[in-house]
């Protein structure tokens, strides 16, 4: 394996949302098949990373972004609707599309999401956001930025 970096990689498979694309990223290639390989502070950066950006958003979470908090937080769909108040069954339309996720709920996410991530700021930032008023977000892609090997 040969340390180096990846540029625009599309990293949804790694991160379970549609569209994630890695800006510079350091990783190890194979040098006989050319396999990329990015060692487990690099995912967990890229899983932060991404976590910041969705909860410095103002508007409602998509699907994929409720899983993908939840996945953050280490909970079942379960746990998770204890937490919020609300049936499993809510969880898992939100996380199908089958239900929208409101505007008060998204709120709960992403604060759930900045205490998880130990971020004080952010869950501040978050309580900011939550008062200006929502603006509608274009489709992803998400775009991140490289991180130190």
């Amino acid at each position: 394996m040969v340390p180096g970096r990846v540029q625009d990689y599309d990293a949804t498979s790694i991160v379970g949302l549609d569209a994630v694309i890695l800006r510079t990223m350091p990783v190890l290639t194979c040098d006989r098949c050319g396999h990329l390989m990015f060692e487990g502070h690099v995912i967990e950066a890229i899983t932060r990373e991404l976590a910041t950006f969705i909860v410095r958003q103002s508007e409602e979470l998509r699907p994929t972004e409720v899983r993908f908090l939840r996945e953050l937080f280490v909970m079942t769909q379960a746990e998770l609707a204890e937490r919020l108040g609300v049936t499993r069954a809510t969880v898992n339309r939100w996380e199908g599309g089958a239900d929208p996720v409101g505007t008060l709920q998204s709120f709960a996410l992403r604060t759930l999401a900045a205490w998880s991530l130990n971020d004080a700021e952010l869950a501040r930032e978050v309580g900011e956001l939550r008062r200006q008023a929502v603006s509608p977000r274009s489709a992803p892609p998400y775009r991140l930025n490289g991180i130190a090997a």
